[in-house]
């Protein structure tokens, strides 16, 4: 909770600075660079590392006893980042590279679990927590490039790019993909709810992969990359429809 608590403050700060922008028009664009990152890394990217840690084990089907710990320490690297890079991108830019390594402790760390310590729970060609592990290194991705924004070392547009294709889309398929079941089904245990579950969750690992690529294509400026998000988006949907006719079919 503290990290959500922690999100809605940087949501808050965010506003103040387009508040204070309307009043003080000569600090406008400083003040806007400082809305757009706070919000980015802060409000986004705080809620969605303190949804991850929680709902990635829970997907996976594993307990992970150090991520109490690991949250309430994290999150002073997380909000120090956080408004080093706000106030960087706006003011003094060399504040933006050490708020980056600070914010990138948090999300390597636990990377790195799902990646040595959790990789036979998370990882698989038909696992809803493999869209749910990309999105993690996607926030990273999202991180970095922000960060570069805030530098002024690139265009907005990138960061954008990759939010999208290896962050939000593998954050919402992969949690669709676990949470339309439970909530269509909470008792789980009859078989249209596990047919559901397995509909939703085949292919997300090659999913996950045009998902990813998608972000590359994007970062190194080529063409396509709407396409190939749009190719695994659509699939996604058809598999939701696929899941949902579950519920109407009389061989279930």
């Amino acid at each position: 909770m503290d990290w959500y608590r922690w999100a809605l403050v940087c949501l808050l700060l965010g506003l103040a600075a387009i508040f204070i922008a309307m009043f003080r028009p000569e600090y406008g664009m400083a003040l806007r660079r400082f809305h757009l990152h706070i919000n980015l890394l802060g409000f986004v990217g705080m809620t969605a590392f303190g949804t991850l840690c929680v709902l990635v084990p829970t997907v996976a089907g594993y307990s992970d006893p150090d991520a109490r710990g690991r949250l309430r320490v994290d999150l002073y690297f997380a909000v120090t980042g956080t408004l080093l890079v706000a106030s960087g991108s706006a003011w003094l830019t060399w504040l933006v590279w050490p708020g980056l390594v600070l914010w990138l402790i948090p999300l390597m760390r636990f990377a790195s679990s799902l990646v040595m310590r959790w990789r036979k729970f998370v990882w698989g060609w038909h696992r809803s927590s493999t869209s749910l592990g990309l999105a993690v290194f996607g926030l990273i991705a999202v991180l970095i490039t922000a960060g570069f924004h805030a530098a002024g070392a690139r265009p907005s547009g990138a960061s954008m790019q990759a939010f999208f294709f290896v962050f939000l889309f593998p954050l919402v398929t992969g949690a669709v993909s676990y949470l339309l079941p439970v909530w269509l089904w909470p008792a789980r245990n009859t078989t249209v709810y596990k047919c559901t579950a397995r509909r939703l969750a085949w292919g997300s690992g090659v999913r996950s992969l045009v998902f990813l690529a998608a972000g590359v294509v994007a970062c190194i400026g080529m063409r396509g990359a709407v396409y190939l998000a749009g190719v695994g988006i659509l699939v996604f949907l058809f598999q939701v429809v696929w899941a949902l006719w579950a519920r109407f079919s009389s061989n279930i």
